[in-house]
């Protein structure tokens, strides 16, 4: 038996409050499981459904390269991760909003993608850095994951570490 993390994302029909490091039990009965822009969702819940276990609980960040991330996702697809990387066309004032293209030189594309609305959109996005956030799937124009980009979004500024110049 091999030690196995996966993550899904859970869409709560309220507003909630909940802390990374919370360990949650959710009554999965009558919710739907299925793909919404890419993203393996869980949907239909409300926070009554939702019970705190144990909180402030260190997550589980794992360390991938862009290729690893590439080749399998379906092992990393909604869980904490980091990339050490550099920004593809970065241009000097950019910030970390949007969706910018990472590059490590160990496989096909990885992205950083921010929404526009997050607290952090608006800070500085650095040239190489350590990018750490959610992995996952960004499909714009549909629910599955063909033609879906593989993203990084960080949670907050504090995601984005130890920005340096560029990968050599």
């Amino acid at each position: 038996f091999t030690n196995m993390t996966r993550g899904v994302v859970v869409k709560m029909n309220n507003a909630v409050n909940y802390s990374a490091g919370d360990s949650l039990h959710i009554n999965v009965e009558g919710a739907r499981l299925g793909r919404i822009n890419g993203k393996l969702t869980l949907s239909g819940i409300s926070s009554d459904r939702v019970t705190v276990i144990a909180a402030n609980r260190t997550p589980l960040v794992r360390a991938v390269t862009q290729g690893k991330l590439h080749t399998t996702m379906d092992d990393y697809e909604s869980t904490l991760v980091t990339m050490h990387a550099d920004v593809v066309d970065y241009t000097a004032g950019a910030t970390l909003g949007g969706v910018k293209q990472l590059n490590d030189q160990t496989g096909a594309a990885v992205y950083l993608h921010t929404h526009a609305g997050a607290a952090h959109a608006s800070a500085a996005l650095p040239r190489s850095a350590q990018f750490g956030g959610i992995a996952g799937w960004l499909n714009e124009s549909g629910n599955d994951t063909t033609g879906a980009r593989k993203v990084i979004m960080p949670r907050n500024a504090g995601d984005i570490q130890f920005a340096s110049g560029v990968l050599y």
